[in-house]
């Protein structure tokens, strides 16, 4: 009589081990690094915002400048600690979609912001 091993599958897998040897492994020195990262420029948000009026930037460059920090930030957050990188191909697809059409959105806000003139100018209301 033939005994089977409870530990593996009919396909001759063990329990569990389709999901643990399909996928990397991001490491702890990977995300102290990507952790490092993300402070970097959370302090380059912050320098950037005190210093683009002392440099006399124009108010579109400070946007530029803060959604190209917060656009990288967001990219290593989605890479690494929602494990994107080591995902399947279709799941890093639909990640990357919703990343591009979010940016869509956020470039059709931008035009319509600066094309109002928004903040208006000070003074009493008509």
């Amino acid at each position: 009589m033939a005994t089977t091993n409870p530990t593996h599958s009919a396909d001759g897998h063990g329990a569990g081990t389709h999901d643990e040897h399909a996928h990397g492994h991001i490491g702890r020195g990977t995300y102290f690094r990507v952790f490092g990262a993300l402070m970097v420029l959370m302090i380059l948000t912050v320098v950037a915002f005190y210093v683009e009026p002392l440099l006399g930037f124009n108010r579109l460059v400070g946007v530029i400048i803060a959604m190209a920090i917060a656009c990288t930030k967001t990219a290593l957050i989605v890479l690494y600690f929602m494990h994107i990188k080591i995902s399947e191909r279709i799941t890093q697809l639909y990640a990357a979609a919703s990343f591009v059409g979010f940016a869509l959105l956020v470039i059709i806000v931008m035009i319509d912001y600066f094309a109002r003139g928004w903040p208006p100018a000070p003074g009493p209301l008509p």
